[in-house]
């Protein structure tokens, strides 16, 4: 996606920031999320726990208090387009030319769900908790597409189609030394992330980034099972 000139001023003020205010969360995550984000998902919890205890009218109901439309905002606006602005932010240099790679491998979802599990359902650079995309398919089943929307595959759908929960939560894998940087294909190089930490490094390196690298597994510990405990 093209940034514009005011795009990128927004974008590096948001940057310049976090990496005052927040500088440990900076140096983990290419933009550290908003931490309402969290009073969001906590939200979503609930309406799954109630969908699936047979409430679906009073999760219909909840969802609608959720403020997608601003975590859809953070993700399209700001987030997805960090990689570029933070790496002239930091290096001073201009964007580098991307190494036309070609694209690596699609996860499948059993693996996708093996190192989100091993991960602790948690992005491996931010923190955020994250759900794998066939639990959030599920609790669009129960509660309906018209309140828990998602892209389609009509002509003209794109990412904004998105209930801005799914593109705050939703599991990735991200490659941490870049496919394109040569990086494998291995459980080793793989971490799970949210969208907005897999878009935000791109194809960079931790190091251009200064990024620390994350901890493989490191967060397999805690009480988050990416709704799989309530999910059925």
């Amino acid at each position: 996606m093209g940034v514009s000139k005011v795009d990128r001023d927004l974008i590096r003020a948001t940057l310049t920031a976090s990496r005052e205010q927040e500088p440990d969360r900076f140096a983990r995550s290419p933009l550290p999320y908003p931490k309402e984000f969290d009073d969001q998902i906590d939200t979503f919890t609930e309406v799954a726990e109630r969908a699936f205890a047979g409430d679906v009218d009073g999760a219909r109901g909840l969802i609608s208090t959720i403020d997608g439309q601003s975590l859809m905002e953070w993700f399209d606006v700001i987030a997805q387009n960090v990689a570029d602005v933070r790496y002239t932010l930091i290096s001073g240099n201009p964007p580098r030319r991307r190494s036309g790679a070609g694209e690596h491998p699609t996860p499948s979802p059993a693996r996708v769900a093996a190192i989100a599990a091993r991960d602790g359902y948690l992005c491996g650079y931010c923190g955020i908790r994250v759900i794998e995309p066939e639990i959030l398919k599920k609790v669009q089943m129960k509660v309906g597409r018209d309140v828990f929307p998602s892209k389609s595959n009509k002509k003209g759908s794109s990412n904004r189609d998105y209930h801005g929960i799914w593109v705050t939560t939703a599991v990735t894998l991200d490659h941490v030394v870049p496919y394109s940087e040569s990086g494998d294909d291995s459980d080793s190089n793989l971490i799970t992330s949210c969208w907005s930490c897999n878009f935000g490094k791109y194809d960079y390196t931790c190091e251009e980034l200064e990024l620390s690298l994350p901890s493989i597994g490191g967060s397999s510990v805690g009480s988050w099972s990416g709704l799989r405990d309530v999910v059925k």
